[in-house]
């Protein structure tokens, strides 16, 4: 008997634990059994003001013209990576993507001419190089561009994906969604390139092209607000381009119904801005000139919807 007392204490702590792990275990699916038999075949209705959906954009050109208007709230911008270039070259079917996308774009003369040749002064394949060397066959043109592209990747900077949220024009309870890629390549001498495009279909929203072909557009541009006529900056120049940019908008931005081209003046912050109709609504698509940048010493030219030019500095800092 005295054995069996001095036993007790222990024996109850003994069940006391036992009791403690096969509760711990299997307490809780009983109650969460009990809690969703109780609301088995039940609807229960909640007010949606407490609620909100979040949504991919559509991904037309005037939505996600719209979405970019909140670029500049920082509150709707989130960085969810950066890569330095080391590891943004193992990204290797984004850069193709954004390479080739950025030659559509300057073969419609959206952007100044960025076809890269390393040895060229400027960095820029002007076409003389057919008539030295005779027409190319298209293997040959095919080989070059994969050269350029090859080229491209080995002179990426930075590779930065960034989410934009939006509260939705059509539901005050719902959030919409665009995300982006913002990349930088440049070699530091010939040419230093941005671009900010969809992460979706690669779609080009604004890009910076600083090289010597740029530089051309922005002197032609200088020259024509001061009134002095050069000899490679005449009014059929100056038409030239401006008809290149407008042409060029309504080949890369394909889906409008209707157009107006908008001619800078030094009044204005642009050198000219393409006026795009999409049924009932409207995109703005400016040109502006650039200071250079860093080492690159040509002027830039800046391509994008109303309003990015200012809200991508941002981006910078």
């Amino acid at each position: 008997m005295k054995l069996t007392r001095e036993k007790l204490p222990f024996l109850l702590g003994l069940a006391g634990v036992f009791l403690l792990a096969v509760g711990t275990v299997f307490l809780p699916r009983h109650i969460s059994r009990m809690l969703d038999s109780g609301r088995l075949n039940r609807v229960t209705l909640a007010d949606r003001s407490n609620f909100s959906y979040l949504e991919q954009s559509s991904g037309g050109i005037p939505e996600d013209a719209h979405a970019l208007s909140y670029l500049g709230e920082e509150d709707n911008l989130t960085l969810l990576s950066s890569l330095d270039a080391e590891d943004a070259r193992r990204n290797v079917n984004l850069l193709d993507a954004v390479f080739w996308e950025a030659q559509t774009a300057s073969e419609s003369g959206l952007l100044p001419w960025i076809d890269l040749d390393p040895q060229a002064d400027g960095g820029v394949l002007d076409g003389t190089e057919d008539a030295q060397y005779g027409e190319e066959t298209a293997a040959e043109s095919t080989a070059m561009d994969e050269d350029y592209d090859a080229y491209w990747v080995s002179q990426i900077r930075f590779v930065e994906y960034y989410s934009l949220s939006y509260d939705s024009d059509e539901d005050s309870n719902t959030r919409e969604l665009l995300n982006l890629w913002y990349l930088r390549f440049s070699d530091g001498r010939n040419f230093d390139y941005f671009f900010l495009v969809s992460a979706v279909n690669y779609r080009i929203y604004y890009a910076e092209i600083y090289n010597s072909e740029s530089d051309l557009h922005a002197e032609l541009a200088e020259q024509r607000f001061s009134s002095e006529e050069t000899s490679y900056g005449t009014d059929y120049d100056y038409r030239y381009f401006d008809d290149l940019f407008l042409n060029g908008c309504l080949t890369y931005y394909n889906e409008t119904t209707d157009f107006r081209y908008v001619e800078g003046k030094s009044s204005n912050s642009y050198l000219g801005m393409t006026v795009l109709h999409f049924d009932d609504q409207t995109v703005y698509v400016e040109r502006q000139a650039r200071e250079p940048q860093g080492r690159v010493p040509w002027r830039g030219i800046a391509v994008g919807f109303r309003g990015l030019a200012e809200e991508m500095q941002q981006l910078r800092k």
